[in-house]
């Protein structure tokens, strides 16, 4: 489904008939009415379309169906209208989220929800976070995926202390192994979001993360050289994570990143490095970044 074509599928109202398939005789039928609400979802104004017409109401009771596909199905059309701010609302006030939890496949959705302040706060209260453990060991790519993007988002609101009781750090540091580059940036995405608190940062140095910098910041995937670095950075902040850091932190591989043929990396770099340049110990090599990342008169 095209972004140009939305005006002319919204013209004709197709939202309220597609509705009422969610409760056809078939199964079939009723996978393409989700598969349908999913790809609108994806835009603003099919978002709306999807809300206006009720569908969260209806989507809730399949959350319920005596059909696991269906069940599984009926939390990606949520996940999508999650995208949007203006959605979030509505999906907190149908959505039952204790019954989402309970559906691995959910993941997604929660993920996307946890992104707001007030999404986030309601997938803690579901208890979705005693959960992670398991999701973090899927044999799924993509639920792991989903899984650090929880974390990460998670990380960003005043839910941090829950997720620090919870999460299993040592299993997380182990996704940076992970066979799927999206799963590594995940987890990266989720370490770097955690290590902007003070005590965050100090469970993720606790956790040997460092130990796979060098290998990470050498990666083909440029998303993950730019968290990579950005990890770096944050982590550098911190007087208590600082140390660590200057310890361990590949400087000439850090350097070569400031001629990076990618932008983002190109920039992460250079906040990394500055970071930590203001420390004393990193007199040796301050004078050589001034040089690179200040900008002359």
């Amino acid at each position: 489904m095209y972004e140009t074509s939305m005006p002319a599928i919204l013209a004709v109202n197709p939202c309220e008939k597609i509705v009422s398939l969610l409760h056809d005789g078939h199964d079939r039928v009723i996978h393409a009415a989700i598969y349908a609400l999913a790809k609108l979802a994806w835009w603003p104004e099919g978002a709306q379309a999807v809300i206006s017409a009720n569908a969260l109401a209806h989507l809730s009771k399949l959350l319920k169906s005596s059909n696991q596909g269906i069940r599984r199905q009926s939390c990606t059309p949520v996940g999508r209208l999650a995208i949007h701010d203006t959605s979030v609302p509505a999906i907190l006030a149908v959505m039952p989220f204790e019954r989402m939890v309970s559906i691995l496949q959910a993941i997604y959705a929660l993920a996307n929800l946890s992104r707001s302040s007030a999404g986030a706060q309601a997938v803690v209260a579901a208890n979705a976070l005693t959960h992670l453990s398991k999701l973090l060991d899927s044999s799924y790519a993509n639920t792991r995926m989903c899984s650090c993007d929880l974390i990460g988002n998670l990380a960003i609101h005043e839910t941090m202390p829950a997720i620090l009781e919870v999460i299993p750090f040592e299993k997380m540091v182990s996704l940076l192994h992970d066979g799927h580059d999206q799963v590594i940036h995940a987890a990266i995405y989720a370490l770097a979001k955690l290590a902007w608190w003070p005590e965050g940062a100090q469970t993720v140095i606790t956790a040997n993360t460092l130990a796979h910098l060098s290998r990470l910041l050498e990666s083909s995937n440029a998303n993950i050289r730019r968290w990579s670095c950005d990890l770096v950075g944050i982590l550098a902040i911190h007087d208590t994570s600082a140390p660590a850091i200057l310890a361990v932190m590949p400087f000439e591989r850090m350097l070569s990143l400031l001629y990076d043929g990618n932008d983002s990396v190109i920039r992460a770099a250079k906040d990394a490095l500055a970071n930590v340049a203001q420390w004393p110990e990193a007199a040796d090599i301050r004078g050589w970044l001034q040089q690179r990342i200040t900008p002359q008169p």
